[in-house]
């Protein structure tokens, strides 16, 4: 039987410990740094409180002095004195003050009883979501767990952060790991599966929004499938999703190219038994590789987070991959044209890779702007100024350009990895190679240079350098 919640009962609180707190900051200063650690203003259950201790709060901030007759004369410049009950309210509270050495206790049962209250509010919108039928369930469990994080990141953002001389020595020992890494011969980053790639980029580093983009058949796909490979082999998890693509696709994509197999075989079931043979074996080596591929054929950036943060608590996301941009659905219905939405997308891609700390490689389709320019058809950045914020918020823009879709007497076999944004580093062209189905990118080796498998044991055509400024940024190559 279904229990219904009793709303006569009060909400979790402790009012006289609020008083008790707030009177211990009237008559000590010192018992701020204690009490700010644990409680924001919103924590305490009575507005009055929320509304005196923000202006303690403010106080604090500026360095003034805090007591009965500055605390009372900011409540009344803020014409706040006369909604919290008057100078005498003020007054009373430090004739029930707590002892100091008892604050952080204190402290500590108000956030109690506000997370009570949290977890009582984030049920009651679950519930009232379970009982509307055009809810769908992935969107409860996103927005239940969601907002699950939203209070334990309220309860403890900022206390974690560092001084100055903290940061700078943080600074130094990343810089030792990163030379360590160097001499190795390794980047510091995720690598990316091109070595002229990882040259210029380091590798995909951590909360860094990478985005590739460019036009239907040009590699995206299989572009982020060899970031994805690679990143499995340097032992990263990879959460992939592929809206426009099947799971299942996606790895006959993956196998077929690991193994040298023609795709359009593989799909009609025609692959000779040696084929098939070297299938099962390249099946066997990717076994236990560490992707994980999303089914959901429709996603919010909201399930993207709160999905990957679940990954992550397990140990398996070390890298987000999202196939494709324009396809991620909306968390916010009606009212905005598709550059705000787009926008919005582009925004929360970007906090995302900053609170989970992983990079985010999100893959984006061009319109046919640049197929209407004359011979040379490579995008450029303005190509991206439609879609609102994409330039802004990302910290490399790449664009995939192969010259054989549109000249037949263009190098078979050769493309082009054209990074016009990198926020920590250089902007240039890498090239590439790519197999003819393009289910399988690699380094670009010149002719003449012996190619075993695919992989290339030579190359690399230098990438070509050009001023990372605005005059140039908007044209192209």
């Amino acid at each position: 039987m279904n229990e219904i919640a009793d709303y006569s009962r009060l909400p979790p609180q402790a009012t006289d410990l609020e008083r008790a707190v707030l009177g211990g900051l009237l008559m000590s200063s010192d018992v701020i740094d204690v009490v700010s650690q644990f409680l924001k203003p919103e924590m305490f259950y009575t507005e009055a409180h929320q509304i005196i201790y923000e202006t303690v709060l403010e106080l604090f901030r500026k360095h003034s002095p805090i007591d009965l007759l500055t605390v009372a004369e900011a409540l009344r410049k803020g014409e706040h004195l006369e909604m919290i009950g008057g100078a005498s309210y003020v007054a009373g509270l430090t004739s029930n003050i707590g002892v100091g050495s008892h604050a952080s206790f204190h402290a500590r049962i108000i956030q109690e009883k506000y997370i009570k209250r949290e977890i009582i509010r984030v049920s009651n919108e679950v519930t009232n979501m379970a009982y509307d039928e055009t809810k769908d369930i992935d969107d409860i469990l996103a927005t239940m767990n969601l907002t699950l994080e939203g209070i334990h990141a309220s309860i403890f953002s900022g206390l974690e952060s560092k001084s100055f001389p903290e940061l700078i020595e943080q600074s130094i020992e990343e810089y030792v790991d990163r030379e360590a890494m160097f001499k190795d011969n390794k980047v510091p980053g995720i690598p990316t599966g091109v070595v002229d790639l990882d040259k210029m980029t380091g590798g995909w580093k951590d909360s860094e929004l990478i985005i590739v983009a460019g036009r239907p058949g040009m590699g995206k796909t299989a572009f982020a499938l060899g970031c994805v490979k690679q990143a499995s082999v340097e032992g990263k998890w990879s959460n992939v999703y592929s809206l426009e693509m099947s799971a299942v696709l996606l790895v006959d994509r993956l196998l077929t190219g690991s193994a040298n197999v023609n795709s359009e075989k593989y799909r009609d079931g025609a692959l000779s038994n040696e084929e098939y043979d070297r299938m099962r074996s390249t099946a066997n080596e990717h076994v236990n590789d560490k992707i994980i591929i999303d089914p959901r054929p429709v996603v919010t950036m909201e399930y993207v987070l709160s999905n990957s943060r679940i990954n992550m608590k397990k140990g398996k996301c070390d890298m987000i991959v999202i196939d494709y941009l324009q396809l991620v659905e909306e968390s916010v219905k009606g009212g905005r044209n598709r550059e705000q939405a787009v926008s919005d997308i582009s925004r929360k891609s970007k906090l995302i890779a900053k609170e989970l700390n992983v990079p985010v490689l999100m893959l984006a389709q061009l319109n046919r702007s640049c197929e209407l320019r004359g011979s040379d058809k490579r995008p450029w950045l303005a190509d991206l100024r439609e879609s609102g914020s994409i330039e802004q918020d990302a910290d490399v823009v790449a664009f995939l350009f192969r010259e054989e879709r549109y000249d037949k007497e263009a190098t078979k076999g050769k493309g082009e990895l054209i990074i016009s944004k990198q926020r920590n580093g250089r902007v240039g062209t890498v090239f590439f190679g790519y197999n003819q189905e393009m289910t399988k990118i690699f380094d670009y080796v010149e002719k003449g240079h012996e190619i075993a498998d695919g992989n290339p044991d030579g190359f690399i055509e230098p990438w070509n350098e050009f001023p990372n400024d605005e005059e140039s940024k908007d044209k192209p190559f």
